[in-house]
């Protein structure tokens, strides 16, 4: 039974373990979520950490608001009119926002009736 996956690349043919593929990385977090209006709680950071890169995949589109932020603003880092909204896989954001305190990073969802996605957030020690 084979228990990996290769790629082949110009450089050779690369594996990778099926108990790898879907696991996040100790910098990761994912949240599905969906047309529900709601404040989703995505991950909450230490101090001293950097912000890095969000990735959307919608794989159905929002027809409303969604955006990025902490507890006290909630379109903090990703205003309702730059949220992608779209179906598909989207861009990476690369965002870069130094923290200085301890920060609950949050997806606000509101009158949407059709909608569901996956939000992936980097984030790096700021150093």
């Amino acid at each position: 039974m084979q228990n990996h996956r290769a790629f082949e690349y110009p450089r050779g043919t690369v594996k990778m373990d099926k108990a790898r593929i879907g696991k996040l990385l100790a910098n990761q977090a994912r949240l599905d979520f969906d047309k529900t209006s709601k404040t989703w709680t995505i991950v909450t950071l230490p101090a001293n950490i950097i912000l890095d890169m969000v990735v959307v995949k919608n794989c159905e589109a929002f027809d409303s608001t969604v955006k990025l932020g902490n507890a006290d603003d909630d379109d903090l880092y990703i205003t309702s009119g730059d949220f992608p909204v779209g179906a598909g896989l989207h861009d990476p954001m690369v965002l870069g926002i130094a923290l200085s305190s301890k920060t609950t990073i949050k997806l606000v969802t509101s009158g949407n009736t059709t909608g569901s996605g996956t939000i992936w957030i980097t984030w790096r020690p700021l150093l």
